[in-house]
């Protein structure tokens, strides 16, 4: 269906089956608060190779569901904290929040990371703490690979392939700038939001992202 991304309404049910069974309380379609008695709230990060903004393969009238959709659902679950993703081959963080006036504060963050196979050819460290203060932090530690910036003569294990990758990707002539590494803001962060699960955000107290 092309290179970018989108959902059917069966992935998109599902997903939303999944939200659910790990929430304790979302908020309905209209913005009720919604409590599911016996479920145990979890923190939520979803995983996806496309972003929000790669995903608008709806063009062929079959009803798929592009990425503003996915995050309008995901905005009705508090516990979703992050939406980690890929395609881009660029770093760059991006906010989420709910709407003014919303039963709930807060929202999510999104988590984009660069590749491997273009410069600068980076990974990402991701941890969640909670500060006890009735706020969580999201700490994003950019990883360089340890291949020599020299690359040996022969191509005799991991450490030279990596080596004539970071090369060969550095000597690419399509990239001439430096943006796939992204703002300061987008590389060595930590994010703060509202602990979804604390018993103040629970119970609808409004708390800013």
């Amino acid at each position: 269906g092309g290179p970018n991304g989108s959902l059917d309404p069966a992935q998109f049910a599902w997903l939303e089956a999944q939200l659910q069974a790990a929430s304790g309380y979302w908020l309905s379609p209209t913005g009720e608060v919604v409590r599911r008695k016996g479920n145990r709230d979890r923190y939520l990060m979803i995983f996806s190779h496309h972003t929000i903004g790669s995903m608008d393969n709806v063009s062929d009238g079959s009803g798929r569901l592009a990425g503003p959709q996915v995050r309008d659902l995901l905005l009705r679950y508090p516990n979703v904290i992050a939406w980690v993703n890929g395609h881009t081959h660029r770093n760059q963080v991006l906010p989420h929040a709910r709407a003014a006036g919303s039963a709930v504060g807060g929202g999510f963050w999104e988590i984009n990371t660069a590749a491997p196979i273009d410069w600068p050819q980076q990974s990402r460290i991701i941890e969640l703490d909670d500060n006890l203060d009735d706020t969580l932090s999201i700490f994003c530690t950019i990883v360089d690979h340890s291949g020599p910036i020299s690359r040996p003569g022969r191509l005799t294990g991991t450490a030279s392939l990596a080596s004539l990758s970071r090369e060969l990707s550095a000597n690419d002539w399509t990239e001439r700038s430096d943006a796939r590494r992204g703002d300061v803001t987008d590389r060595n962060v930590e994010l703060l939001l509202p602990d979804p699960l604390s018993a103040r955000h629970r119970h609808g107290a409004p708390v800013s992202a």
